[in-house]
């Protein structure tokens, strides 16, 4: 399957709680190819894998990103003239959200003030629409690089508007999505997609692949078909299909 043709529904912050439901999609990796962009070199696939393994890992990267020009500085509160978001980190869209009730979308940008660190936290911002408060802090995302819900308190903290020189910028060296086998039985096997290493908390993301009846199941991925045959307590990968090279573009969209 043609990376391209993998889409995304932006998902939804969640109003005074941790986590808000998201919408089902047609593929798991529906939920990373509109945010993300798929890279051409550096796939790496197992020739085996047991439960906890990764079948396949894909190198991936932020379509749209930043640097920011000034520090993001909290504005009220104890912190009040602190920075949230140093100048020099690197930053990227991860798009438009909406509260529970569908309310207006508020673009919602996040920034690695430690790029060259896979172990560093994101700072995220969320223009809420308020014409008092503006820019506020997303706290709680999902997932570092592919946030799909967020905490955002109605009294959350406001912040400086940010100021940023959208270009080619990396949040986390080496970003990977991956397939990672959580199990099998006699009619299946179970997978799960993860980014970073870390789950991508949304419908989509655990796939039962039926067995067919030569006992193999079949895994479309953007670098080509997977077929995994059962052995034991195992499973065995050999590619079926190799797709057109995943495009590699970077979105020219200005900022919101």
């Amino acid at each position: 399957m043609r990376p391209e043709l993998f889409a995304i529904a932006f998902a939804l912050i969640s109003i005074g709680s941790a986590f808000s439901q998201a919408s089902a999609h047609d593929t798991d990796t529906d939920v990373i190819a509109t945010a993300l962009r798929f890279e051409q070199d550096g796939v790496r696939i197992a020739e085996e894998a047991q439960r906890g393994d990764t079948i396949i890992s894909m190198p991936v990267a932020h379509r749209r990103t930043a640097v920011a020009r000034e520090p993001i500085r909290f504005r009220g509160g104890l912190r009040n003239g602190a920075a949230y978001v140093e100048a020099g980190a690197h930053g990227y869209f991860a798009g438009e959200f909406s509260d529970i009730a569908g309310g207006a979308k508020m673009p919602v940008w996040c920034f690695s003030n430690e790029p060259e660190s896979p172990d560093a936290n994101v700072a995220c911002i969320v223009n809420s629409g308020d014409s008092e408060t503006g820019w506020r802090v997303a706290r709680e995302p999902s997932n570092r690089y592919l946030p799909i819900t967020f905490t955002l308190s109605p009294r959350g903290t406001p912040v400086d508007a940010p100021a940023l020189d959208e270009q080619a910028a990396s949040v986390c060296p080496d970003l990977r999505a991956e397939y990672v086998l959580r199990g099998r039985n006699r009619i299946a096997v179970d997978i799960e997609l993860r980014l970073g290493g870390e789950r991508v908390f949304m419908v989509g993301v655990f796939r039962r692949l039926n067995l067919q009846s030569d006992g193999t199941a079949l895994l479309e991925t953007p670098y080509g078909t997977l077929r995994l045959a059962t052995n034991g307590d195992r499973v065995l990968i050999t590619r079926t299909e190799v797709p057109p090279t995943p495009e590699t573009s970077q979105s020219g969209d200005s900022l919101p």
